[in-house]
């Protein structure tokens, strides 16, 4: 039995924690055994593997934000799509994207999928 999604502001501050890129904050969200996947990347699973996962995305970026175009929420999971706001340097893009998440029964994450197409922030980073 997995538990139900707090509410749409749990989901807002679990974005807004991401912006802030603080690995420490974001993992409280987390079960230990999560398994954490970015795109068509192979997932991480467990926590320092999500953490090294963030800490390699968040080194190439200096700065990320979520802006809310709707959050859905089912039983155990959550589906928020949004524009997605990075800068590198002195360059900005969005981004639509879309991420899933599902809890398990201590009400953390144990499984999260972000849908972006990705390339246009590479091509900054490059």
């Amino acid at each position: 039995m997995s538990a139900q999604i707090p509410s749409e502001n749990w989901v807002r501050q679990y974005f807004s924690d991401v912006d802030s890129r603080d690995i420490d904050r974001i993992l409280q969200y987390y079960a230990a055994d999560a398994r954490f996947r970015f795109g068509n990347n192979e997932p991480a699973v467990g926590t320092d593997a999500i953490a090294a996962a963030l800490r390699g995305f968040f080194e190439q970026i200096d700065g990320i934000q979520h802006a809310s175009k709707g959050i859905w929420l089912g039983d155990h999971d959550a589906v928020f799509e949004a524009e997605v706001h990075f800068q590198v340097g002195d360059a900005n893009i969005a981004v639509p994207a879309v991420s899933i998440l599902r809890l398990d029964r201590t009400s953390k994450i144990a499984d999260f999928r972000f849908v972006m197409d990705a390339q246009p922030v590479f091509d900054l980073i490059e």
